[in-house]
């Protein structure tokens, strides 16, 4: 949850004032990672498995190997990287709260991911109150500690958006983009949904960075070879199950403007199952709505400055920096999710299924705060 400006002010002036570049950087970013792992473990531990959580204990423990991949298969609508996971998880020992292990540790490192991609996107500075952001979020917390995979595909984007950054400098070496290819493989083999910020990703780089052009469109095919391999045949199967769960969900969570507000408020700072008047309140949720609006504005308008002058970036020219991409994989998967209930006759429109774009989404807050 994005902190008081005053706070935030403060914390810019210090990190101007202390210079928190190399390892003074990285150790705040530490410490911010310690402490929202304390809070994530503090979560884990006030209470037992349930709801959904209870179906994946039920698949992953006490069964083969071979015995959970067939049962996910039949009956589960998501892909098997968290399920596999979670099954080595549980053998860890007997109590059902094992299985939020993958989760615990993919929520806890999603937190310096997001922190590196802001530092190389934006600054410093904004990298610092992304570390605080991610680690604070009532939202990103919830999912660290719930057993199903969304936190596993929100870290593997993560890293993957920063790997984009990475393997698109002149001087980047051929692997970066293999290693991109794994990282996109394998967020979506935690989640389908993550296909839209890989997706995000991919239009970036074709559209703004055409001397990556011709690795892009190797490490592409790649992504989907090692996709196929691993889960082609049951997703097959999987997609009488989605099919159905898409349009049951039109009726709990209907192609509205009102239900894109809710998800969008409740990712960027509420909790799932509880109410957005609880969480984060009335007067913090507009206070918060109020940056959000602005800040992607604001990182258009002042991504960076043109030399020494003072004019400020066309918005093209912001498109084509790092800070596009923030831009690109914080915007395009939500309008993705309601593309493809349009398309589909059903919903995608749960607040879940944005979980991808979230980090990116925090990037942008912290720019603009």
């Amino acid at each position: 949850m994005p902190l008081p400006l005053g706070l935030c002010r403060a914390l810019r002036r210090y990190a101007a004032a202390v210079e928190l570049r190399g390892k003074r950087w990285w150790a705040a970013v530490a410490a911010i990672t310690a402490a929202g792992f304390a809070l994530r473990l503090w979560a884990l531990t006030r209470e037992s498995i349930f709801l959904d959580e209870v179906s994946l204990h039920w698949l992953v423990a006490d069964r083969p190997f071979t015995a959970m991949v067939d049962q996910v298969k039949a009956v589960e609508n998501t892909p098997i990287l968290g399920f596999a996971l979670a099954w080595l998880a549980a053998k860890l020992g007997s109590a059902p709260e094992w299985v939020r292990l993958p989760a615990l540790v993919a929520g806890t490192a999603t937190i310096p991911a997001a922190a590196a991609v802001a530092r190389r996107a934006v600054g410093h500075w904004t990298g610092l109150a992304t570390a605080l952001f991610v680690a604070a979020s009532p939202f990103l917390n919830f999912f660290s500690v719930e057993a199903r995979p969304y936190a596993l595909a929100c870290c593997l984007v993560t890293l993957a958006t920063l790997t984009v950054l990475r393997a698109c400098d002149a001087d980047a070496k051929k692997w970066m983009w293999l290693l991109w290819a794994a990282l996109a493989a394998l967020a979506m083999l935690s989640h389908y949904t993550a296909i839209f910020a890989i997706g995000a990703q991919v239009l970036w780089a074709l559209v703004f960075r055409p001397a990556a052009r011709v690795r892009l469109l190797t490490a592409v095919p790649a992504a989907g070879v090692i996709f196929a391999a691993a889960w082609l045949g049951p997703f097959r199967d999987q997609l009488g199950h989605s099919d159905q769960q898409v349009q049951f969900m039109k009726f709990l969570a209907p192609v509205t403007a009102g239900q894109f507000a809710k998800v969008t408020a409740t990712a960027i700072a509420g909790r799932p199952i509880v109410a957005l008047s609880e969480v984060p309140g009335p007067f913090l949720g507009a206070v918060i709505a109020g940056f959000a609006l602005a800040a992607a504005a604001v990182i258009l308008l002042a991504a960076a400055r043109l030399g020494k002058g003072t004019r400020l970036m066309t918005i093209d020219g912001a498109l084509r920096s790092d800070a596009g991409l923030v831009f690109t994989v914080a915007t395009i998967p939500p309008i993705c999710l309601v593309l493809a209930s349009l398309a589909s006759g059903g919903s995608f429109m749960l607040t879940r299924n944005a979980i991808s774009a979230v980090p990116c989404g925090l990037i942008l807050i912290a720019a603009g705060l």
